[in-house]
């Protein structure tokens, strides 16, 4: 990763035991602080986990997550294509994520796809290509949105269900080893409420703050776990997933 010494955190920053949104809107929309804070605790959780080794951040955008997995990985090379709204100098690698890969074989141990398959058109093709540039028994860990509104358009091609996506990384040649769902029907419901209510002017900023917190501070009671537990098979904002590659 170059210039490791100007790296600041974005859309994530720390907190005790984990991360969350970013609460300065300089770095992160006002109404997606709660679908933030949700998927950072699994993105924290896998990282902590699994991470190892040489790490390459695919799509890495602003790489929100490098103070997660810089200290557990020897080395971290940023990887983003040419469509990306996030340019910035820590850049090691640009190239055309719908194409073959400029990367010699076996040379990751650990691949980051935080939010970026969604936009790819032909995504199996990039799924094949990280399995060929991952090392045995080396892991990647996936991230893409269920239920989101369009983002990054006109590169926004794709919502995927648990099954399309085992399917591709089975077929990929990766072994799936956790899928875990970000959310349920009231984080849907919190995250869409908080989009609506962010467009208002002079109010709706603090009207979206309120419902992601009363939502997220719900979902930490006895019935707030039930209900998201429920729920989060049918309707999640999204999935966390962790896959190795095991010949």
């Amino acid at each position: 990763m170059k210039n490791k010494e100007k790296w600041c955190p974005t859309t994530l920053v720390p907190k005790k035991g984990g991360y969350r949104g970013n609460r300065d809107t300089t770095y992160l929309y006002v109404a997606s602080r709660l679908v933030s804070d949700l998927a950072a605790e699994h993105y924290y959780s896998a990282i902590k986990k699994y991470a190892f080794g040489d790490l390459a951040d695919v799509g890495c955008g602003y790489v929100p997550m490098y103070e997660i997995y810089k200290e557990q990985t020897e080395t971290q090379t940023c990887i983003d294509w040419a469509n990306t709204l996030h340019k910035n100098e820590y850049l090691d690698m640009e190239c055309d994520l719908n194409q073959p890969l400029n990367i010699e074989n076996d040379k990751f141990d650990t691949i980051i796809l935080s939010d970026v398959l969604e936009h790819i058109r032909k995504p199996e093709h990039l799924l094949r290509e990280l399995y060929r540039i991952t090392r045995l028994d080396g892991v990647l860990i996936l991230g893409v949105p269920f239920y989101y509104w369009l983002h990054e358009t006109p590169f926004d091609y794709f919502r995927y269900t648990k099954y399309g996506l085992k399917s591709m990384l089975e077929d990929s040649g990766y072994s799936l080893i956790e899928m875990n769902a970000t959310g349920g029907v009231l984080d849907v419901w919190g995250d869409l409420t908080a989009k609506i209510f962010a467009r208002i002017p002079l109010i709706g900023g603090n009207c979206a703050k309120i419902v992601q917190y009363l939502i997220y501070v719900f979902g930490k009671t006895s019935l707030g776990k039930r209900i998201r537990k429920g729920t989060s098979e049918s309707s999640p904002l999204s999935y966390i997933i962790v896959a190795k590659k095991v010949q």
